[in-house]
């Protein structure tokens, strides 16, 4: 047995549908940045979480669904920086938390512009945070 089926079958069952809801959420929204125009997949993402809302606030944390969207990017085919926030910016709103996507721009040590996105829940960041500091160009409630 692999050692990545190994850990999935070793977490606690609430972990596990955590994972699997995050890894549906995580491919579906790589699909969507293949095939979307990024407007026309920000306002799917946002009518997509508003159906979806639910207050099951309490039932995980937030630090559980940051975890639950970062081991699921581990198994998708370049899930980068803006495809994770938006994957948590769903999976926060369906547990009933409320958070804020950010995209930014900073300027790397070469002097190269780089760009990266990010999650906020409760004024810090959950998904993507970076020590790296970038001006936000963007924010999505």
């Amino acid at each position: 047995m692999s050692n990545a089926i190994r850990k999935f079958l070793d977490l606690p069952p609430s972990r596990r549908k955590l994972f699997i809801e995050a890894l549906v959420i995580v491919a579906a929204v790589r699909l969507g940045l293949w095939v979307i125009p990024f407007p026309r997949l920000k306002s799917l993402v946002l009518r997509i979480e508003a159906k979806l809302r639910r207050d099951r606030s309490g039932i995980a944390s937030s630090s559980d669904l940051a975890w639950a969207i970062e081991a699921a990017s581990r198994f998708v085919p370049k899930a980068t920086c803006l495809t994770q926030a938006m994957a948590a910016k769903i999976l926060f709103s369906i547990h009933g938390r409320e958070s804020l996507l950010r995209i930014g721009v900073a300027r790397g040590g070469d002097g190269r512009m780089l760009a990266h996105a990010w999650l906020e829940s409760q004024g810090r960041a959950v998904v993507g945070g970076q020590d790296f500091e970038y001006t936000p160009l963007l924010s999505v409630k």
